[in-house]
């Protein structure tokens, strides 16, 4: 399958138009949330139509709010200093008016408001089909399969074509957003800010980002072994509960920068 954050690559063709490339971005990798977490939500039921809007939306819609109330506002804060003097001004917004940002903003009118719920509610759904759309090619027993038998059979390795369709498009998505993001970084102008959070604090993040990942990894071979044939299997589970576990530290991280950097405005008023 491909990689989830790979999907997000479909967000970049929008970056200039009215919808909201975030908003593309999260919708494309919602689908697969219920790899990560139990939600409560069956995999196929995001994967599907109707549910994939019926359903996708809405949990697209709470991970999007979750990204500009809680990830957003705490990133300026932990990056290092030559990424936080280029991100965009409104990434130093607080959490209520990057929250407001979604809907128009402060101040703004009834219909201002509502065309900005049409364009996210777009904008998520379109996120939402590229994700299904992808996997059809991707996959097992898929349509893609059919229209292109060559999928369903053995390629180089004995890797079936889906399979290798999902790897070579997820190394493709991922070298796309980071060439893009080191370009757009690359051309802007640097502004002065200031990390409201302590040296130590912005080291020790990354440090047990990558300790998920290690023990995710010494939890799969604890439980199955170090694999002899074939590393698909513990690859993927190891990288899912890695995933899982990244993203609940990151959350905490994100919460606790926005307390100290609460505290520092305010010891500094």
């Amino acid at each position: 399958m491909p990689f989830t954050a790979s999907h997000a690559v479909v967000a970049l063709p929008f970056v200039r138009t009215p919808l909201l490339p975030a908003a593309v971005a999260v919708g494309a990798m919602t689908p697969d949330i219920p790899l990560f977490f139990n939600v409560g939500i069956d995999y196929w039921t995001t994967h599907t139509f109707p549910g994939m809007f019926l359903v996708g939306i809405p949990l697209a819609l709470a991970l999007l709010s979750v990204w500009r109330v809680m990830l957003r506002p705490a990133v300026p804060h932990l990056t290092p200093g030559w990424v936080r003097a280029r991100l965009p001004q409104d990434w130093q917004d607080d959490a209520t008016t990057s929250w407001l940002a979604l809907w128009g903003g402060r101040g703004a009118t009834a219909r201002e408001r509502w065309r900005s719920i049409a364009l996210l509610i777009v904008a998520l759904a379109i996120g939402l089909a590229t994700h299904v759309f992808w996997d059809l090619f991707t996959h097992a027993h898929r349509w893609g399969s059919e229209l292109f038998p060559a999928l369903g059979e053995p390629w180089a390795g004995g890797r079936y074509g889906y399979s290798w369709v999902g790897a070579i498009s997820s190394v493709f998505g991922l070298v796309v957003i980071a060439a893009w993001m080191l370009v757009w970084m690359l051309r802007r102008t640097p502004t002065v800010t200031e990390a409201l959070t302590p040296l130590w604090f912005r080291m020790l993040v990354p440090v047990a980002i990558v300790s998920c990942l290690v023990i995710s990894i010494a939890v799969e071979i604890r439980a199955n072994g170090i694999p002899t044939t074939t590393w698909t299997g513990f690859a993927f589970r190891a990288g899912v509960s890695g995933a899982a576990g990244i993203l609940i530290v990151f959350g905490i991280a994100c919460i606790a920068t926005q307390l100290l950097a609460f505290r520092a405005r305010h010891a500094r008023a």
